[in-house]
């Protein structure tokens, strides 16, 4: 299965990408890009969500798991609006 990502990737815990190593949540593929996955995900609108999760990840459950993340969002104290 290709997932278009590279072990470096997956094995560099700066890059945001294991599963086993703790670190940011990054997961840019060019380092020259200023937007992270970290803050896509703390920032976006319900609705931005939504769509990249349904849209490029194919995910059926996308309006749960972002349901689930405003909730995270209000527990951490973010004020963000939620659908």
């Amino acid at each position: 299965m290709d997932l278009g990502i590279s072990s470096p990737q997956i094995d560099e815990a700066d890059r945001g990408f294991s599963f086993n190593l703790d670190s940011n949540l990054d997961m840019r593929m060019n380092q020259s890009q200023k937007l992270t996955a970290s803050e896509i995900i703390n920032n976006f609108e319900y609705d931005e969500l939504v769509k990249i999760l349904y849209d490029y990840g194919e995910e059926k459950f996308a309006k749960k798991i972002v349901r689930e993340i405003f909730k995270y969002r209000e527990e951490k104290g973010k004020n963000i609006k939620n659908n």
